[in-house]
């Protein structure tokens, strides 16, 4: 969460993210918040982050299942997000790979950014959704931030 970005990259998945993952410490540079929304527990996210120290070290905030009665594509983990880095939706944006993260991101009225790296949902499937942005690389994701 930027004021820009909550990069969602399966946490499960965080190693081969890793290029993807390199793009923080340049938008933490660029002075803004980050951090995770997860349907994963906090055990789960935190068997990621002992992995890869260099990613914790870059995430203003984590929100995982346990800290909201709803989830997504509910607002409420977007929200508290927001919440916890004292910033207001139209100061962020929220970068996600499901369907689920784009509809939790409109229903927060945060900048929804899909993202086709996934590979788990088709490119249609995630436009379906109708995001703000719909990205392919890192690279495109630095431009629309």
């Amino acid at each position: 969460m930027v004021p820009g970005s909550i990069p969602a990259i399966g946490v499960d998945d965080v190693s081969k993210g890793y290029e993807r993952w390199r793009l923080l410490p340049r938008l933490r540079a660029e002075g803004r918040k980050l951090g995770v929304v997860t349907a994963k527990r906090h055990r789960t996210v935190a068997l990621a982050l002992d992995r890869f120290p260099h990613l914790a070290e870059q995430l203003d905030v984590v929100v995982a299942h346990e800290d909201t009665d709803r989830h997504k594509p509910e607002p409420e983990p977007v929200l508290a997000a927001l919440d916890r880095l004292g910033a207001a939706p139209e100061e962020a944006a929220y970068v996600g790979d499901s369907p689920f993260d784009i509809r939790a991101a409109k229903a927060a009225q945060v900048f929804a950014v899909a993202v086709g790296w996934g590979g788990i949902h088709a490119d249609e499937r995630l436009l379906d959704e109708e995001p703000d942005a719909f990205v392919r690389s890192p690279e495109e994701l630095l431009d629309v931030l």
